[in-house]
Parts: structure tokens; sequence; C-alpha cells
């Protein structure tokens, strides 16, 4: 999918919806939510016997992939499935309204703050964008060693030059409203494989990237701040052809996995 088809399904999309309120560009940072995420089954013990009530420790790299960085708090349980038995779930309270695309694998959480919720989104969004940059470096790196093809290796690196720019200019926002965005941690990158990177572009890119696209194209056009709409139209194209990205990657990627994986 390339991103011009992208960018007229996102018009659709748009006419038909109201993602952003007009005020703080994602609603309310600050105030508390809870989602709960089932997970595939090889991510956590296996269910067994467990009722709906059962709970489990996840890892912290468990937590990372499913909940946002700023994630008050994060623990297992066990929901129905549609077969009438029970799944592992990871549970996330804290704020889930962020568009700031894929995040690399080992990002560690950072407090969750109260504080003014403009203030609040724009720090987090700082925070994302820069750990954007090591996910699309880490990215080409695993595509290179995976010899994938030199029209992939050039959209990763453009990427994260896209995101170093997006960086720069929310955390200049972020300054301007008077909060500083947290440093970016992030774990030591492990060797994996061709399937172990396709399921993080799945979850990252074509849904996270996609939808970072979708929100960011709505608060070019809804933001009452005018520099965060200036922002805006200008990551809501990148952003739109990092979505698209990730969808040829998993296209590529598709055609090298057995059936199984």
């Amino acid at each position: 999918m390339n991103a011009a088809r992208l960018k007229s399904l996102f018009g659709i999309a748009l006419a038909a919806s109201a993602i952003a309120a007009r005020g703080s560009p994602c609603g309310n940072p600050c105030s508390d939510s809870v989602s709960v995420v089932p997970l595939y089954p090889d991510a956590a013990p296996p269910a067994g016997d467990a009722g709906t009530s059962a709970s489990w420790s996840p890892t912290p790299a468990q937590c990372s992939r499913v909940c946002t960085v700023s994630a008050s708090s994060c623990r297992g349980l066990y929901v129905a499935a549609s077969d009438g038995g029970v799944v592992p779930a990871i549970e996330c309270d804290g704020v889930v309204c962020s568009g700031s695309g894929r995040r690399p694998e080992g990002l560690r959480a950072h407090g969750h703050r109260r504080c003014d919720p403009t203030q609040a989104w724009l720090a987090e969004c700082a925070h994302l964008e820069a750990a954007s940059v090591i996910a699309f470096r880490r990215l080409r790196a695993e595509l290179r060693t995976l010899r994938a093809p030199r029209s992939l290796l050039r959209q990763a690196s453009r990427a994260s030059r896209d995101e170093q720019r997006h960086a720069r200019t929310m955390r200049a926002l972020s300054r301007r409203a008077g909060v500083m965005p947290e440093a970016v941690v992030v774990a030591p990158r492990q060797a994996r494989s061709l399937e172990a990177l396709a399921i993080e572009n799945a979850i990252e890119g074509c849904v996270r990237e996609t939808f970072a696209a979708l929100l960011a194209h709505r608060q070019a056009s809804a933001a009452e701040d005018r520099h965060v709409r200036a922002a805006m139209t200008k990551i809501a194209v990148d952003e739109t052809r990092h979505a698209a990205f990730a969808w040829s990657l998993d296209a590529w990627a598709k055609k090298r996995l057995d059936r199984p994986a």
C-alpha cells in the first residue's frame, strides 16, 4: 500500500470521525484510563485451567510492547475467549491516547506525571518521536542483515531522518509549553528472527504508525494552537509515508515466512 493510497483512505476516515478534540490535541492525556490487550498464545504463560479472575506477572518487555511508555501500571490477567476458554492479556493503566509511531523494543517506561494536559501530551510526543529514531535505525540494521531490498533500506533511513526532525519539532513545542521531555532509555538490541521482526512491524508499523498518521492529519486541521497545526501538517505527510513503508515491509516479510510463522 503506497502513501497516496493511505492518504486517500485517511481522507475518507477523517470525514466521518472525530478522533481529536478541538482543544488539547489528544484529549486529556493526564487522565486515568485502562486498556486490556489480549496477547498472542506464545507471548505469555498458557492459560491452562486459569479462570478469568487469575493473574500472572508480565515481564518489563511485555509491558513495554503493549502499554504506552507512560502507563502507571501493567499487570497480567486472563480474559474470556470467543471459543469459551481464556487467553492471557495485559492490562495497562495510564495514558493510552498516543499516536507517535514506532517504538523500539526495550523502551523503558517513564513515570506517569500529573500535569497540565497539553504539557503532558507534548512531552509524551517528543519522547516517543525521539524513541522512533532509534527504532528505525535498529530496523534498518536488521533489514540489512536479512538482505532486504535496497528500497526498504532507503525507506528506513529516510524515516529515521524524518523522526529526528519530528523529535526536534516536538521538543521545541514542549519547551515552549514549559515542560522538558523525559530522556529516552532503551535496552541493548538483541538479535532476533524475521518472524519476531515481522510481528513487531505489524504492531508498531501497520497499526501504530498508521494510526499515528491518521491522528496527525486530524490534528493538523483540528488543533487550536497554530504552532501544533503547523507541526502536524508536516509530520502527517511523513507519518503517512512511514505507514506505507510498514505495509511494504509486512508484504516482503510474509513472502519469506513459513506457514506457521
